[in-house]
């Protein structure tokens, strides 16, 4: 949908630096956008180095090349067979790492956006944020909520989308209304359905300070202050969780967090893509290193 994209240009600090589409594992077609050099030297008047590894970077076709090995080496192709476009982006050091968002062409496929900046820094931070990114694709894709065309038409036009939500016998979320049977519609009627006049009395998905406060109060049952944002990020960070933190520490945790983390061993269709993300996280490691001792 236009709503990530049209926030991301919003942003000053955001920069589109290229795309590729992804054919058969491979980023191919590059496409690198011409820069505002004047809005460039505005944002990083006072960072020189990051505006030189920018300008570096934005058509290293072997670094972007490094990056897309990095996530496909992490993620196996089976969970992000929907992912169909790579873009490099950044708003400088420490801001977005990654986003996804669906395809314009078609919301059935989605784009990977990384940041060439954050990407060459804080590892950990990169690997966690991919994990989460693709939790997105895998939790409100397609095939947990069906794509409904005049539905997004309208949600894109700012029109009363009040009918949908009423039909709407599961939870209903910005890209629609997800199955039954969903991981997020499963996920929303254990853990949300309680708090959810609370949240929204709360206005907590409106400002970082009512996610805070809310979050201060409930810090027990996020895995995160950012879950508190809403049921989609929730879902998000708490599989991000499911898939780093050790299983033994979950089993025997006490607060709802935890209980949120076990949630997906329920499913052995996502216990299989634990172990294969962190086979790939591994992989991932020791390629750096290898790299480090180069």
């Amino acid at each position: 949908m236009k709503e990530a994209e049209q926030k991301k240009e919003e942003d000053d600090n955001y920069f589109f630096l290229a795309s590729y589409y992804i054919d058969d594992d491979e980023i191919v077609d590059p496409y690198f956008e011409k820069l505002d050099r004047k809005r460039l030297n505005k944002v990083f008047a006072d960072d020189k180095v990051a505006k030189d590894d920018l300008l570096s970077q934005r058509q290293d076709r072997e670094y972007h090349e490094t990056l897309w090995d990095m996530y496909r080496t992490l993620i196996p192709v089976k969970y992000r067979e929907n992912i169909t476009g790579f873009e490099l982006i950044t708003d400088g050091y420490d801001g977005v790492v990654a986003h996804v968002m669906p395809s314009m062409d078609d919301p059935r496929d989605w784009l990977l956006s990384l940041d060439v900046l954050d990407s060459g820094v804080n590892i950990d931070e990169v690997m966690k944020t991919l994990i989460h990114e693709t939790a997105h694709v895998l939790t409100i894709g397609h095939k947990q909520v069906p794509v409904d065309r005049k539905y997004l038409e309208a949600f894109d036009e700012e029109k009363d989308i009040s009918s949908y939500r009423n039909k709407c016998k599961t939870v209903f979320l910005k890209n629609g209304c997800a199955r039954k049977t969903s991981y997020i519609n499963q996920f929303y009627n254990e853990f949300w359905k309680p708090i959810e006049q609370e949240w929204t009395e709360k206005k907590v998905e409106e400002s970082e300070e009512a996610q805070i406060e809310f979050y201060k109060e409930k810090h027990d049952d996020f895995v995160s202050l950012y879950g508190t944002t809403n049921v989609t990020e929730d879902i998000a960070d708490t599989f991000t969780a499911f898939i780093l933190q050790d299983s033994k520490k979950v089993k025997e945790g006490t607060e709802l967090k935890y209980k949120k983390i076990a949630f997906f061993y329920q499913f052995p269709e996502l216990v299989k893509m634990r172990a294969e993300v962190l086979s790939g996280l591994y992989d991932v490691s020791k390629t750096i290193e290898q790299q480090s001792g180069d």
